[in-house]
């Protein structure tokens, strides 16, 4: 899949290093994990990014330096076409609608080559997150309250949004 800046692609072992300036982020991670050491990178690289049947990981890939500045998570999560939508962007490329261009095609590709008939997004990050998913369609479904803890220990509530075909 390519949009004008990015192709969205399988993973490769040589994009362990880009992977891990975006998996190792603490301010990036924030909300999901404590951040990946190298070795946990290459580990979710070669188990969940590259082995996965189906392909559930996608690499975010510039194409004009060829660098992998994010991840896409596109799962089946039924047998009735509801897939969950995730992503992480490199912090550098923040705020310049790369995470809503890779969302977008990501989209467009469930719908048309997954049989998707339903997104869902789960997120903790009530001010970047549910903004960027809402701009791109979703619809806010229902809030858990402090259902997560994030990574300084405090108890977060949980927004799942989602879009139907």
């Amino acid at each position: 899949m390519e949009t004008e800046r990015l192709n969205i692609r399988r993973f490769q072992q040589l994009d362990c290093n880009d992977l891990h300036d975006i998996l190792g982020d603490a301010i990036l991670m924030e909300f999901t994990e404590p951040p990946f050491s190298l070795s946990q990178t290459r580990d979710f690289l070669e188990n969940f990014c590259i082995r996965r049947t189906p392909q559930v990981a996608f690499a975010v890939e510039l194409k004009a330096t060829q660098k992998v500045i994010g991840y896409l998570l596109l799962k089946p999560l039924d047998h009735k076409g509801t897939f969950e939508l995730g992503f992480w962007i490199n912090r550098d490329f923040w705020r310049t609608g790369i995470a809503f261009e890779a969302c977008q095609c990501l989209i467009a590709h469930a719908f048309l080559n997954r049989s998707a008939q339903k997104i869902v997004a789960e997120t903790c990050d009530v001010k970047k997150a549910v903004p960027l998913l809402k701009k791109l369609g979703l619809r806010m479904d229902h809030v858990i309250l402090s259902a997560m803890t994030d990574n300084h220990g405090q108890k977060r509530d949980t927004y799942w949004l989602s879009l139907e075909k």
